[in-house]
């Protein structure tokens, strides 16, 4: 008997102002400050604020075995061994209680940002079997 996966979801929705955007980075990892160093200004960080609040919203009751939630472009598909300026699709790389960062692939992001607001949304999918 096979048993079906089952879907969770959470989104989260983030101002971006100037004022703000200064509070933005407390809430971001070294690497993932470094990732955007170049990139999309503050629109771009708080685009990965709302993909880590959706990440720990889509979790749920599960959250509380959440330390920290990386956004970082999932550069598995690039062909390039350095820094690659192409655009990647965010992945999230989870850090557990128990301290080991899992990057799941049972994860999905979409994260979306206008000058004024970042929006993002992540599915989790819950299979029988754990996701690698």
């Amino acid at each position: 008997m096979t048993t079906a996966s089952t879907y969770a979801w959470g989104s989260a929705i983030v101002p971006v102002r100037e004022s703000a955007g200064r509070d933005l980075l407390e809430d971001l990892s070294v690497q993932e400050r470094r990732d955007s160093a170049g990139g999309r200004g503050w629109e771009g960080y708080a685009g990965k604020v709302a993909a880590k609040r959706a990440v720990l919203s889509a979790a749920g009751a599960d959250a509380h075995y959440v330390v920290a939630v990386d956004v970082l472009p999932d550069r598995s598909r690039c062909p390039e061994a350095g820094p690659c300026d192409r655009g990647h699709p965010p992945v999230a790389e989870i850090t557990t209680r128990s301290g080991s960062p899992v990057r799941l692939s049972c994860v999905s992001l979409s994260i979306s940002h206008t000058r004024d607001i970042a929006c993002a949304v992540a599915v989790i999918e819950r299979q029988p079997t754990p996701c690698t």
